[in-house]
């Protein structure tokens, strides 16, 4: 096992330091250890010129700085929109008039498919029908109207909306 180490000339300061420290033997105790691994970590500091440290975060991706915004387009105002058409050009949709009216919902819950018709019937059964407030009655903000009975609601659902809630002819 060779002990010694030629060293070149043409070598900086910071280079045969970094060299010396990553060749050397290690040490006989735990101290000589440890202080010849902060040597070692000291040298590949001074050579390379950068300090250990917290990586850099990555920032969040911003718009290019020669995009200008002719007008801004609210996207949940046009599938809303879109929502609405349905009623007039499907038989048997498959988007809840009540909850397309509700402005409290989230846009993706106020234009939800479902499925099938059979499957907005159950929908506006358990969650429309179901808790239909008797009381007060309810309102259908599509149509402005005000909906006195749950009857009434079903009957406006299939002549006005299609959905089918009972057998109405």
């Amino acid at each position: 096992m060779k002990t010694g180490l030629k060293l070149c000339s043409e070598r900086t300061p910071n280079h045969k330091r970094l060299i010396i420290s990553l060749m050397s033997l290690p040490g006989l105790s735990r101290e000589e250890e440890a202080e010849r691994l902060v040597k070692a970590i000291k040298a590949v500091q001074d050579y390379c010129g950068c300090e250990e440290g917290e990586m850099e975060r990555n920032r969040k991706a911003r718009p290019c700085a020669s995009y200008t915004s002719q007008g801004t387009v609210d996207v949940g105002k046009i599938a809303i929109e879109r929502a609405k058409r349905v009623f007039t050009e499907e038989g048997r949709p498959t988007i809840c008039f009540i909850c397309l009216g509700n402005e409290a919902l989230t846009v993706e819950k106020r234009v939800y498919r479902f499925s099938s018709p059979g499957d907005l019937t159950k929908h506006f059964k358990l969650s429309h029908l179901a808790r239909f407030n008797k009381s007060t009655g309810e309102e259908c903000r599509l149509c402005e109207e005000h909906l006195d009975t749950p009857t009434h609601m079903q009957r406006h659902a299939f002549d006005y909306h299609g959905t089918v809630s009972n057998s109405f002819k």
